[in-house]
């Protein structure tokens, strides 16, 4: 019987067009941010109505919509790409959701900016995940990703202690890290966090789960590259 159920799980990534950035201000993380819960509908997304009622994230549960197309579990926005865990919940609904959100923030960018043309490096790329040691370990990738491209990047992550990086990923807004550190926001509404509470009884079980991997002498390149495919882990420990 396959742990991950019937409904495949992927890991979802994109990156500004030569590597340009994709968000410039906080203002754009935002409008990424709502967008990925306004998107994620079967209904027309309604951007107009979602940005006035959801100003600043306040009355974002408000906000309309269809039945969700997928389940974000996790995110994290950088300042040139941007990486999801998501779950499908019908065939196709990853595309839809996909061309939705590619799209429509494209046309606020390029709006926005006076710019035309596309604005990522082509079309999403994505990772079938095939097993729940590949889930795990993605997970903690995503999470751990704005170690090198959002939060310090002068500085390698394998060059920081334990406990600068902690304060860094407590600070960093623009990824889930802080939504399954327990933290009171509203965007939270944008996750099906129900996937991993049979991993994580806390938040603080949650974070050190996350440095488990950090304190893996071969995952110190857990930023740069996944490499978990001809190795073995020891979930349980």
């Amino acid at each position: 019987m396959n742990a991950l159920g019937s409904k495949r799980f992927f890991h979802i990534y994109n990156r500004g067009k030569d590597d340009k950035e994709i968000f410039i201000d906080h203002s754009d993380y935002f409008r990424f941010t709502l967008m990925l819960y306004c998107c994620n509908n079967t209904e027309p997304t309604q951007m107009k109505k979602a940005q006035c009622v959801g100003a600043n994230y306040y009355g974002l549960a408000e906000v309309k919509r269809g039945k969700p197309l997928v389940d974000i579990i996790s995110h994290s926005l950088m300042p040139n790409r941007f990486h999801l865990l998501i779950r499908e919940r019908g065939v196709g609904s990853v595309s839809k959701f996909m061309a939705k959100l590619s799209t429509g923030y494209t046309m606020h960018f390029n709006q926005k900016y006076q710019r035309r043309g596309p604005l990522f490096a082509g079309p999403f790329q994505f990772f079938t995940i095939r097993s729940e040691a590949e889930l795990k370990y993605l997970f903690a990738y995503i999470h751990l990703k704005p170690l090198k491209h959002g939060v310090n990047r002068r500085k390698h992550p394998r060059f920081l202690g334990d406990d600068l990086i902690k304060a860094s990923l407590r600070r960093y807004e623009y990824s889930s890290y802080l939504d399954y550190m327990g933290k009171d926001r509203l965007r939270k509404i944008i996750l099906e966090p129900t996937i991993f509470e049979k991993y994580f009884k806390s938040p603080a079980d949650f974070e050190r789960n996350i440095f488990d991997w950090l304190r893996l002498d071969k995952t110190r390149d857990l930023v740069d590259r996944p490499n978990f495919f001809n190795q073995n882990f020891n979930f349980n420990s």
